[in-house]
């Protein structure tokens, strides 16, 4: 892999995630121009993440008959088209319908991304570039947040799609002059294949893990912008996207993650650790205010990527074969928990309040801490 096809690939994946987060801290905003319930407006976001969840073991046929380029550039397409129609609706349906599509075309991206890195990785360096990957996520993740934040309040939040679409044109025509004979080595997916994987306990606990730290994280992120609109009904949306700023700090931590590894004794430790400070921060939410909450975010952002820079490395590492099934399955198991995390919790938030939303995601930190301890465990059996 050349720098140039590295470097598109990084791009196409950042503003994926841009795409992918940007309507977050306008959801209430949003609730309130459409009329409808916190609930419904999250599915703006689970009606992407699902998708995300579903379609990777599909995407495997495909990224194996399509060449790499051919399938980019109409995911590409697809998603700015349907960036745009998502500025223009005047109806929640049709808002719906556009995340909907949209959450669609992310599996084509990400799986074909990582695959990519993963295929054209040595061994010896698969941990680093995966980590540099992650790190390229959560950078596009903050900016989508931000931009749609700081645009909605000097602006209007529809502009905030409109850029976005026309940056994704950009990426695509980028994408078009890619080597034709770039293709993807992927390891074909079926049900016999996976359930192999998953009768590898290195591999099970390790998705669950995943599925449940996500879950805590993507409902923390989701509920997040409500709480601090029902504390303080006048915050603007740039004050709401500002909170998310300890989100870049992901950053240091996925690029660092090898180094932070070696300090604390092995991958193990440093995903338990991870567990315990996402936990930590859950329960520190429950005292919510915009100053701690963009205080917090650091810790809470710390422990997440203390767990998926880690994970992801770690589980391409114990792979000899079949990368891009482990992959595929890694975002199944990544975004169901997503998925999930954006939604319900919300409903539970609104029935029975903050302090029981708290309690529900320190439960599944639970639930994360004895999936870390059963990888490890499962890993001295699978060696």
């Amino acid at each position: 892999m050349t720098k140039r096809e590295k470097h598109i690939l990084l791009v196409t994946a950042c503003l994926a995630f841009c795409a992918l987060y940007a309507p977050q801290p306008i959801l209430p905003g949003l609730a309130a121009h459409f009329g409808v319930s916190h609930s419904q407006i999250s599915l703006l976001i689970s009606a992407s993440l699902l998708p995300l969840g579903l379609a990777p073991i599909l995407y495997g046929y495909l990224i194996e008959a399509v060449p790499a380029r051919l399938l980019l550039f109409w995911a590409l397409l697809i998603l700015a088209v349907s960036q745009i129609a998502f500025a223009f609706a005047n109806d929640y349906s049709v808002l719906l319908a556009s995340r909907i599509v949209q959450g669609f075309c992310f599996p084509a991206i990400f799986t074909a991304v990582t695959t990519y890195f993963s295929a054209a990785a040595e061994q010896a360096s698969v941990r680093r570039v995966m980590s540099t990957y992650v790190a390229t996520t959560i950078v596009g993740g903050f900016a989508g947040r931000f931009s749609s934040g700081l645009i909605s309040d000097i602006v209007d939040w529809r502009a905030t799609f409109v850029v976005l679409g026309l940056a994704l044109f950009a990426c695509m025509l980028a994408i078009a002059k890619l080597p034709a004979t770039t293709r993807i080595d992927f390891s074909r997916i079926d049900i016999r294949a996976a359930k192999r994987v998953l009768e590898q306990g290195v591999f099970r606990h390790g998705l669950l893990t995943i599925f449940f730290a996500f879950f805590v994280f993507a409902a923390m992120l989701n509920g997040l912008p409500f709480r601090l609109k029902d504390i303080d009904p006048t915050i603007s949306d740039l004050m709401i996207a500002l909170v998310y700023a300890g989100y870049i700090y992901g950053v240091m931590i996925a690029v660092s993650s090898a180094r932070i590894s070696q300090i604390l004794g092995g991958d193990i430790s440093t995903m338990r650790l991870g567990a315990v400070l996402l936990a930590i921060a859950t329960a520190a939410f429950g005292a919510t205010g915009v100053l701690l909450s963009l205080l917090n975010m650091l810790l809470f952002v710390t422990g997440m990527f203390l767990i998926h820079a880690v994970l992801a490395g770690y589980l391409n590492h114990q792979a000899a074969e079949n990368k891009g099934m482990l992959n595929g399955l890694y975002i199944s198991f990544y975004y169901l928990g997503g998925a999930a995390g954006s939604w319900l919790p919300t409903l539970i938030y609104g029935h029975y309040g903050w302090s029981a939303f708290i309690g529900g995601l320190l439960v599944l930190c639970g639930a994360c801490v004895v999936s870390i301890e059963r990888l490890g465990k499962a890993k001295t059996i699978n060696r």
